[in-house]
């Protein structure tokens, strides 16, 4: 039986997969560290291809690194930032399991980091990701899609139709920007 819409909506789903009270999520490559270190879910789960649909594809974006325009010692902070992106630190950054890193050919260090995990499922679906789509303002329609999208998992609206209205209200907010 699954939880109800008032329930995911009260209780992270995170939370919720971890203490067993559901049996999958769907979430992304950041979330390997945690599972890994929560007493329920290190050796009792693992991760799976998401299902193929017209295409085999899935959502990713990436992390960065930025120096405030106003830094009070910029030379130092493009030394820090030079290193942060360089072939050593992502080994480092892979070691620890902390996200995958965008140094090309140190991904495999990740995926070795928590041998319990299928991580190499993550780098295969990379190979055909889309980029996570972003705007001016991407927290309003954000929001709208929160909106939505929680109407349809509750019954309150069918998916179609949260999807259409979803959409003509994005396209409006993004015709604004």
């Amino acid at each position: 039986m699954s939880p109800s819409a008032a329930q995911m909506s009260e209780t992270e789903s995170t939370q919720l997969f971890e203490s067993g009270k559901v049996a999958m999520i769907y979430t992304g490559s950041w979330m390997a560290s945690a599972f890994h270190t929560n007493e329920y879910t290190k050796d009792k789960v693992d991760v799976a291809y998401l299902p193929k649909g017209k295409e085999n594809t899935s959502v990713i974006h990436g992390l960065g690194n930025v120096i405030a325009a106003n830094t009070k010692h910029p030379k130092e902070a493009w030394e820090f930032v030079k290193y942060l992106g360089s072939k050593e630190a992502a080994e480092i950054q892979a070691s620890k399991g902390a996200a995958i890193p965008a140094f090309n050919g140190t991904q495999d260090t990740w995926v070795k980091s928590m041998p319990n995990f299928n991580l190499q499922i993550f780098i295969d679906q990379a190979a055909n990701a889309k980029a996570y789509p972003i705007s001016k303002d991407t927290a309003k329609w954000a929001k709208l899609e929160t909106e939505y999208m929680t109407k349809a998992w509750a019954g309150q609206m069918s998916v179609e139709d949260a999807a259409k209205e979803l959409a003509q209200k994005m396209n409006e907010l993004l015709a604004q920007e």
